[in-house]
């Protein structure tokens, strides 16, 4: 095991009394008032106006115009957590304020990615005269197109990649926009519609306007579940909004919680860890199994009844979509070893690779491979895949290189840094595999080389390890894309005790002792790791990679660390 301390502007500083000083200087933080500002994200302060968008007073006056008409607005949604939630956002935002919509999140097979056909006639066949899509949208020229051919307008509310040739909308809301004139890029499809709504409340409903922060709760889940950073605007939205998701009013959310045993209520405020391994899996299990429409019904349910039905469907759906992610990732993850050298950008496909899990599968090889992972699954004439990236690689960027490299292997594709997708030409699978390798090449040389070891932002001993040192440590969260949670490596540990726990006894309750000094003791879990110590007995000295964390059990605060990594010294 190897690992190195992480190293900032300031140089490095070593020892547990430089511990939070480290953690604010790896993040940029020099000043008290930039640290304050972002230990205590202020909403009044923090979050833009909506109205800086460029295109919003088109956004609103098209929209306003619908309501004065009794138009009525077809909202599409995307199929997964972000555009579900998306959709529901502005769909209880417009039903508030007195519009006549409908929504429609598209199937994954059927609709594929983006505004679909089917959609553009269904819409048409409803009466409606106005379409707005969230989470999608930016690349479908000939959908808005039809549209407008069939009488509809349409506004883009979308966060992804900026193509040269937009579509002919009334307006486009994308804060990657060049010209958006936002001052953050970073918002997800849901956070960019809730930017709409602000905008919308401050024009026809002021007094209302402060409602608009129940909304928070389905922004955090979109952020999170979207692999969104949580720095500037989005920490602050995040953080009030899983203030917000503690004391929903979601009927539908409340029943999740409640079927899925997960313990979220006002005094039991959820975390972005909470979000990104147990809400927003629930949520996107819909659209990898079956129709996302099913996590939008349960988002929007209001009787108890009905909502406990829906929530007890879609944890099917969520069981189901667990084994099958683990056994695509199982084999996935048996074809990379079983390559001569590991490429520096992975690519693998197999017909049998479902291809509604291959997204969850590529991001657990890239934490894996530590390298940038697609995953795809094998048509007849295509491969569809999703891909997950690591180090600092924008993946879109290097499919940009790729199309231009190997024209033609890519039929589509589209997402942001940390994730997307891709349609390829299936003929051409293993020339673009290779492209794809080359290029992440050209990216880690552009680095200046990509470390394979560990990176931590201390190494600390085991008295060090201390309740008041996790607590403080909690106070950076949420952690996420872009505000890791901080890893460390604890030496001269001493294993006191070790015990096998969980369902198959694949985990591993742990309690370490100072080695010099044996009434220090620390508790410690390390989830998935029964095989890596099998050879580990009492006694043993260890350096442990981990997490440090306060644990709450019974009414008691104690440290815990969240082992990664142990290995024998």
């Amino acid at each position: 095991m190897q690992w190195k301390v992480k190293e900032h502007k300031s140089g490095v500083c070593a020892g547990a009394a430089d511990v939070l000083e480290r953690l604010f200087l790896l993040r940029g933080l020099v000043t008290e008032e930039e640290r304050e500002e972002f230990l205590s994200p202020d909403y009044e302060h923090d979050v833009h106006d909506p109205f800086l968008f460029a295109a919003m007073d088109a956004a609103v006056a098209r929209l306003v115009a619908a309501r004065e008409s009794g138009e009525k607005i077809g909202i599409y949604g995307d199929y997964d957590a972000d555009g579900v939630c998306g959709a529901t956002l502005l769909k209880s935002a417009l039903d508030d304020l007195g519009f006549e919509s409908e929504v429609y999140i598209p199937h994954k097979e059927r609709d594929g990615h983006g505004l679909s056909d089917m959609a553009v006639a269904h819409f048409a066949d409803s009466g409606v005269g106005l379409i707005v899509t969230v989470d999608c949208g930016i690349t479908n020229i000939a959908q808005v197109a039809d549209a407008k051919e069939r009488g509809m307008d349409s506004i883009i509310i979308d966060h992804h990649h900026v193509p040269k040739e937009l579509p002919a909308a009334v307006a486009v809301v994308n804060p990657k926009m060049p010209d958006s004139g936002y001052p953050f890029a970073e918002l997800c499809g849901t956070g960019t519609a809730f930017k709409v709504v602000q905008a919308l409340y401050t024009r026809l409903a002021p007094a209302k306007a402060e409602s608009v922060k129940w909304l928070l709760d389905l922004v955090a889940i979109a952020t999170v579940a979207d692999c969104m950073p949580l720095t500037g605007e989005n920490r602050t939205l995040v953080t009030y909004g899983l203030i917000v998701l503690g004391k929903t009013r979601r009927t539908g959310l409340q029943e999740m919680f409640a079927v899925g045993r997960i313990a979220v209520d006002a005094g039991n405020l959820p975390t972005a860890h909470t979000i990104g391994f147990q809400i927003a899996p629930r949520i996107n299990a819909a659209g990898r199994m079956g129709h996302a429409q099913d996590a939008h019904a349960l988002l929007m349910e209001d009787d108890p009844v009905q909502a406990h039905t829906r929530a007890r469907h879609l944890e099917a759906m969520n069981n189901e979509r667990r084994a099958v992610s683990e056994q695509v990732t199982r084999d996935a993850a048996a074809r990379v070893r079983a390559l001569d050298d590991i490429p520096a950008g992975i690519v693998v496909g197999d017909e049998n690779f479902f291809h509604g899990v291959v997204g969850l599968a590529a991001g657990r090889l890239a934490e894996r491979f530590k390298r940038p992972v697609g995953v795809f699954q094998h048509m007849a004439e295509t491969s569809l895949g999703s891909f997950r990236s690591r180090s600092g690689i924008h993946v879109v960027e290097v499919l940009h290189a790729v199309n231009a490299a190997l024209p033609g292997a890519l039929i589509k594709y589209g997402g942001h840094a940390a994730a997307a997708g891709a349609t390829v030409d299936r003929a051409q699978f293993d020339a673009f595999a290779r492209a794809f390798d080359a290029e992440v090449h050209k990216c880690i040389a552009q680095m200046g080389g990509v470390e394979s070891d560990i990176l931590v932002d201390a190494e600390i001993c085991a008295r060090d390890v201390t309740l008041t040192l996790a607590q403080q440590i909690k106070k950076f969260a949420p952690f996420g894309i872009g505000n890791d949670e901080p890893l460390f490596a604890v030496t001269d540990l001493v294993v006191d005790s070790l015990r096998m726990v969980g369902a198959g006894g694949k985990h591993v309750k742990f309690t370490f002792a100072a080695a010099d000094d044996a009434t220090v003791k620390i508790d410690g879990i390390g989830f998935s790791m029964a095989q890596k110590v099998a050879s580990l007995t009492p006694g043993a000295r260890v350096t442990v990679l981990a997490r440090i964390q306060e644990n709450i059990w019974q009414g008691q605060r104690s440290v815990q660390l969240m082992v990664e990594e142990i290995a024998a010294v």
